[in-house]
C-alpha cells in the first residue's frame, strides 16, 4: 500500500485495491396470525435461520413467498436470499373425529371432524332409530355427552339404548293383557285385579302378580332387559258352607268348611232318628 507521504523519485504504477462489503438484506416474517418472529439480514447469498410459530388451534404448515405474482414455499435448507423478502406464514386447521356409535355394524357408525376449540353442529349428531331399542341419549364412557363443549381431541360418543322388553300378565293359561316397555322402565299392572272361581273346596283370593316365586312390586321393581311373564296368583281358604237343621219348626244354621268333620249328635232326640239330606 502505498504511502502518499513519500516523494516520488522514479516512474511507478499504483493499483487500486478495494474492500469488498457484501450487500445485505432483510427477509421479514409474517406470522399470519401466529406468534411474533424477528426479521432476519443476512449477506446476499446466505440462507436464512430456520423460524417457528404458533398459533391457537392450528398447526404450522410452510413459509410461503411471492416470485412474479407466483407463491413460492421457502425452503431453508437450499434457498439463499438475493432481496428483500416477506415469509407469510400458512396454517391449517387442527381437526379432531368425533365418532358417534350406536352399534357394531359399519353403518352404526359417523365420524364428524371438528376444529380444535370448536362446537359440533347440531346436525351433525346422527339421530338414532334402532329396531328393538329405544335411544335416550348420547354418552362419553359414563359421563353425559356435553354438544356445546369445544372439542380439543379426538372423542369416542356412545348412544345409550334401553332394549324393548314385552311384559305379559297371565291368569292361569289366560292373558290379562300384553305390553311393550323398555329396560328399566317400571310396570304398572292392569287396573282391575284377574279372579279365580271358587272351587268346592276353596275359596281364593288374589295375591299380587309374580315372577316365579318372587311377588312384583310396581313401585320399586325395574325391568331388565329379558322378557317378563306376570302370573297371578292367589291365597286359597277352605270354602265356607252353610247347614241348615230343622227340627219341626226350628232351624239351626251354622257354619261349616268344606272337609269338617260334623257332628250331628247334639240334634239327636229320643225316639227319633236324625235323617240327613243333602240339596
Amino acid at each position: 500500500k502505498w504511502d502518499f507521504t513519500k516523494a516520488v523519485n522514479s516512474s511507478m504504477t499504483l493499483t487500486a485495491h478495494y474492500t469488498v462489503t457484501p450487500k445485505q438484506y432483510t427477509a421479514t416474517f409474517n406470522a399470519n396470525g401466529g406468534s411474533a418472529v424477528d426479521s432476519q439480514t443476512v449477506n446476499y447469498g446466505s440462507k436464512l435461520s430456520l423460524v417457528t410459530t404458533t398459533k391457537d388451534h392450528f398447526t404450522f404448515v410452510k413459509w410461503t413467498y411471492m416470485d412474479a405474482e407466483e407463491e413460492k414455499v421457502w425452503d431453508f435448507d437450499n434457498d439463499v436470499l438475493t432481496k428483500d423478502i416477506t415469509l407469510t406464514a400458512v396454517w391449517a386447521d387442527i381437526v379432531y373425529d368425533v365418532t358417534f356409535v350406536w352399534g357394531s355394524k359399519e353403518d352404526e357408525t359417523k365420524v364428524v371432524k371438528v376444529a380444535d376449540g370448536q362446537t359440533i353442529i347440531d346436525s351433525e349428531i346422527p339421530t338414532v332409530t334402532v329396531s328393538g331399542y329405544k335411544f335416550v341419549k348420547w354418552v362419553v364412557g359414563q359421563a353425559d355427552y356435553d354438544k356445546t363443549a369445544p372439542v380439543t381431541q379426538n372423542i369416542m360418543v356412545s348412544a345409550l339404548m334401553l332394549k324393548e322388553v314385552n311384559v305379559t300378565f297371565m291368569n292361569g293359561s289366560e292373558t290379562v293383557s300384553a305390553v311393550k316397555l323398555y329396560a328399566g322402565d317400571k310396570v304398572t299392572f292392569p287396573t282391575t285385579n284377574p279372579v279365580k272361581e271358587s272351587d268346592n273346596e276353596n275359596d281364593y283370593t288374589f295375591d299380587g302378580w309374580f315372577v316365579g316365586e318372587n311377588k312384583w312390586n310396581q313401585e320399586t321393581d325395574v325391568l331388565g332387559s329379558e322378557d317378563v311373564t306376570l302370573n297371578a296368583v292367589y291365597t286359597s281358604s277352605a270354602r265356607v258352607y252353610k247347614l241348615t237343621v230343622v227340627d219341626g219348626l226350628d232351624e239351626n244354621i251354622e257354619d261349616v268348611h268344606y272337609g269338617d268333620i260334623i257332628d250331628l249328635t247334639k240334634y239327636n232326640k229320643d225316639g227319633y232318628t236324625l235323617v240327613v239330606k243333602k240339596d
